[in-house]
């Protein structure tokens, strides 16, 4: 916050005399010794924090990949109703954000500046999450507020509040209705596992025919017309539902990763417990969002350990992931290149111990294909 008001005096030339005032720095010391903690810790490893918010910040991405994502998820996340009025209460105060001290200007300052620095960390940033412009939309919310009390006779007001309330209820509820039961049929389908097929005895011929003729769909019915006209009506029969279910890209959905994550655990403890294992000290995925929840959610959660993210690995060294006793899963559609990945860092072999395939009702939500790591 310090840096905001730092920012707003420099700006306005009736303020940046202001700068040399010592309790602006004064203030700036006590954050640095409440920080000071946090810069110790990273010196002592690698700065692994900084390096990891700068190269998931600055890079990672195509040019403008996630912009959009990001400035309507944050849109759609305030309200649209709510980010078009904070838009509107912005022009209702345009008079005074001229004016060096006055309120607005500096809550104005402070609110936009972040607002401004994610989107462009998002022009090339991995992540950029919607959450992030909250504080822009607090100090909005602050004007707006005001703005609409000054303005708005109360009738009106109670009827603009009651508004934005039923669409924030409607939006809320149509996502939530969509994650337990999807309003369309949007599911991406790009076929990579074929390892898996083959494992299941798919031909060799048929899995020739996929090779030649893989692409990106999205919904089932897509899918099934494209294998229609790629496969004979004896392959779509026998092997139809195999492929279209290892083709399915069940981790692009972001609002299917909420569902049944208690239930997956349970699966991953009986099919371990199947295998002689009745307990595990690490569980290794290539993202850390999966092996983070599944630890989450087994009896004795065992450390998570990323491939991709070793950033996040300080509590499981990976000379002590490799003696184990330690697990290693992936969702079924990145399972082959998963596999891939797992070799190249840890140079070490695998066994094979099942399938984990977790529905609600007829959908399947989840399936992840677990390996245990053998010293």
């Amino acid at each position: 916050m310090e840096q905001y008001l730092f920012l707003h005096l420099l700006l306005y030339r009736k303020t940046r005399k202001d700068v040399l005032n010592p309790w602006l720095y004064i203030t700036g010391l006590i954050s640095l010794a409440i920080f000071i903690p946090v810069i110790i810790w990273n010196a002592q490893h690698d700065w692994v924090s900084f390096r990891w918010q700068l190269g998931k910040g600055a890079s990672g991405a195509d040019f403008g990949e996630n912009t959009l994502a990001f400035t309507v998820g944050h849109l759609l996340l305030f309200s649209p109703l709510w980010a078009l009025m904070g838009g509107l209460g912005l022009w209702w105060i345009r008079d005074r954000l001229v004016e060096a001290r006055s309120p607005e200007s500096v809550i104005t300052v402070i609110s936009i500046f972040p607002l401004f620095f994610f989107t462009v960390m998002s022009l090339k940033g991995t992540i950029s999450d919607p959450h992030w412009a909250n504080l822009a939309y607090l100090g909005i919310a602050i004007i707006l507020g005001k703005e609409l009390l000054w303005r708005f006779q109360k009738k009106k007001l109670y009827v603009l509040l009651a508004s934005g309330l039923l669409i924030n209820v409607a939006l809320t509820g149509t996502v939530v209705t969509h994650a337990l039961n999807p309003l369309f049929d949007w599911m991406p389908y790009e076929l990579k596992n074929y390892d898996y097929l083959k494992n299941n005895n798919v031909p060799q011929a048929t899995l020739e025919k996929l090779r030649n003729n893989d692409e990106r769909l999205y919904s089932t019915s897509q899918y099934r017309l494209h294998l229609k006209q790629i496969l004979s009506p004896a392959e779509i029969e026998e092997y139809g539902g195999l492929i279209q279910k290892t083709a399915m890209d069940i981790s692009s959905d972001r609002l299917t990763r909420v569902l049944k994550w208690d239930k997956t655990g349970e699966q991953l403890q009986q099919l371990l417990v199947q295998n002689g294992i009745s307990k595990i000290s690490f569980i290794v995925s290539r993202e850390y969002q999966l092996s983070s929840a599944l630890s989450f959610y087994l009896p004795h959660q065992p450390w998570p350990h990323s491939i991709e993210k070793p950033e996040r690995n300080l509590w499981s060294p990976l000379d002590e992931v490799k003696m184990g006793p330690s697990i290693f899963v992936c969702e079924l559609q990145e399972c082959q290149g998963g596999v891939v990945d797992f070799y190249e860092r840890f140079e070490m072999p695998l066994r094979y111990l099942g399938e984990i395939e977790t529905r609600r009702y007829d959908r399947m939500v989840r399936n992840l294909q677990v390996y245990e790591l053998i010293p």
